[in-house]
């Protein structure tokens, strides 16, 4: 198994295929698969990553990724940049072996390398990133939503991770967009 840093959308076909079935599988109940390829090759305005980690297999059978995600917020009265995570999965056959802990590592890798000081996700599974350093987050999150109505809401699966020395602000964070 190898971690592979792909750009947001992959030139190999064969790669956006991969992700594609592994996201529908893990997240697409409901939604046809060339739906899925095309979340893969058109993601929506402001939600696009600006890379992948994929944990490939053999040539290019895709078992695990995650989109990194760079976002310019406030929190409170600060302003800065921002690394997100989404859309994480692994295959099923692949769970439990430490995989998803070796892709959140290359985000945070990612995100140091251009001195971005937290890393947030919105989780489904919030004890699965206890391990890489995530905390669960208290503060109130200002966001675009799906329905293009703008709200304040604090999702208890929200969690963050300080990257550097900078400690977490619990203040009201303005995503000034939708979430990831």
């Amino acid at each position: 198994m190898t971690i592979i840093q792909v750009p947001p959308v992959p030139a190999d076909v064969a790669l956006v295929e991969g992700i594609a079935t592994l996201l529908h599988s893990a997240y697409g109940a409901g939604i046809d698969p060339s739906e899925a390829v095309s979340a893969v090759t058109e993601p929506l305005p402001g939600q696009e990553p600006v890379c992948r980690f994929l944990l490939v297999e053999g040539a290019n059978t895709v078992a695990g990724h995650l989109a990194a995600y760079e976002r310019e917020v406030a929190i409170g009265d600060d302003h800065c940049l921002l690394g997100m995570i989404g859309d994480v999965a692994v295959a099923k056959e692949f769970r439990r072996q430490g995989h998803c802990k070796k892709l959140v590592e290359a985000a945070h890798d990612y995100f140091s390398s251009k001195a971005i000081a937290f890393s947030v996700l919105f989780a489904f599974e919030p004890a699965v990133y206890v391990s890489s350093g995530y905390r669960l987050m208290e503060n109130e999150i200002y966001f675009l939503d799906e329905d293009n109505a703008w709200k304040t809401f604090v999702y208890r699966g929200s969690m963050y991770c300080e990257l550097g020395d900078r400690r977490w602000p619990n203040q009201k964070i303005d995503m000034r967009g939708p979430t990831v």
